[in-house]
């Protein structure tokens, strides 16, 4: 299908705000989000959501249901800057950097394919961005997507 490989322009909160209404609402718990600035991206916007989402959807796993989930978007006139904040259980340095983006290496047993995180990182670099990972164990993860403003 060519049509899904073409880059469209699109505004980064209003594909945040629907794949956390329609891809996250149905699991605790519902994260919130504030936008400090928006920003319009020349992307693939499908695979940008899947990206969220699938960041998103690992943060609710890691989330008790009367936790918090936090996602931010931010830019500068250079860089946005989304960030994903969970109350989660938090991963070990060791974890981060021998499991987390590893392709196919799920902790939530065959319920996952393990590539979301893996993804992520992958759509970043694609883009020239970063995505950049703070856990602390028994506190939480934030996750924050870094991509260039063409």
């Amino acid at each position: 299908r060519a049509e899904s490989s073409q880059d469209t322009m699109i505004s980064v909160s209003s594909v945040i705000r629907e794949v956390i209404t329609q891809r996250c609402a149905a699991k605790q718990p519902i994260p919130q989000y504030n936008v400090s600035r928006d920003a319009g991206l020349l992307l693939n916007r499908e695979r940008f959501a899947s990206v969220l989402y699938h960041l998103i959807d690992n943060a609710q796993h890691a989330t008790a249901n009367n936790g918090t989930i936090l996602v931010n978007v931010n830019c500068d006139d250079a860089q946005l800057y989304i960030s994903i904040r969970d109350t989660g259980c938090g991963m070990s340095a060791e974890f981060i950097s021998e499991r987390l983006f590893k392709p196919f290496d799920s902790t939530k047993g065959n319920a996952g394919m393990g590539v979301g995180a893996y993804d992520a990182l992958h759509f970043a670099r694609q883009h020239n961005g970063q995505l950049l990972v703070e856990s602390t164990e028994g506190v939480g993860t934030t996750f924050t997507l870094i991509l260039p403003l063409h």
